[in-house]
């Protein structure tokens, strides 16, 4: 059984990509909020259609949301000017059945 993973990682100012649409997607969405990140969310599913957290959070203006497939440059396009574009943490949510079309496969892992 997979052991979870326990880290303490200070937040302040890091933008988070988010990939994906789910419950998980949600949660990971609310610990990187109150771990002081910014979120941008990337999913082509339409806002009415996403889990009604994340539908909340976009609502109430606190997540990006970007209403497409993931591209390998949002890699270098959403992060932050300091680090040249890049974004500090990525977190692919989608379930292992999903079709991964345009996610590298090292994201996968």
């Amino acid at each position: 059984m997979p052991v979870p993973l326990l880290t303490s990682v200070d937040c302040t100012s890091q933008i988070h990509l988010i990939i994906g649409n789910n419950g998980i997607a949600a949660k990971r969405v609310a610990r990187s909020l109150e771990a002081g990140a910014s979120c941008i969310l990337i999913s082509p599913v339409e806002k009415e259609e996403l889990h009604f957290d994340l539908k909340e959070f976009i609502e109430k203006n606190r997540i990006e949301h970007v209403p497409r497939d993931f591209r390998e440059e949002d890699l270098r396009t959403f992060g932050r000017e300091e680090v040249d574009g890049i974004v500090d943490i990525v977190f692919v949510t989608l379930s292992p059945l999903h079709k991964h079309g345009s996610i590298p496969s090292r994201l996968l892992v």
